[in-house]
């Protein structure tokens, strides 16, 4: 490898860790696949942008450039964003005034798992996508 580094240089990984990263690549890859899907059924570009940055992720992440890390913690700090906006807007709202408890935890099931998604590639990518070497 050259010292530009375009992959990671370090030490071989145990399979658990190739496993997480090839599942965050995974998830990443499918969500930037439906989010274009979705953008051209409907014309709206603007979030095709996301889901863009989701792919060119995804095949960072499994080839495992220095840079990918970042990119993820990136994508991760926006989901969290969105997940958290998304909910204090309903709450603010008032959509769950008159609804029971588990009304409220059933309707926000699906954000919680995206934001339980988003946490794990940030956990993924800081614990097993280390930072480049400087060799």
């Amino acid at each position: 490898m050259s010292s530009g580094g375009q992959a990671l240089q370090s030490s071989p990984l145990k399979t658990s860790a190739r496993v997480q990263i090839w599942i965050v690549g995974i998830m990443l890859a499918v969500l930037g696949m439906w989010g274009m899907i979705g953008a051209w059924l409907s014309q709206t570009w603007e979030p095709a942008l996301l889901s863009a940055a989701m792919l060119i992720a995804a095949v960072a992440v499994v080839s495992r450039r220095w840079w990918a890390r970042y990119l993820v913690f990136a994508l991760s700090a926006v989901y969290v964003g969105l997940c958290l906006w998304y909910a204090s807007r309903s709450l603010l709202r008032g959509d769950f005034a008159n609804k029971s408890v588990m009304y409220a935890f059933i309707s926000l099931l699906p954000l919680d798992a995206f934001l339980t998604m988003a946490c794990y590639w940030a956990y993924v990518a800081g614990l097993h996508m280390k930072r480049r070497n400087a060799s």
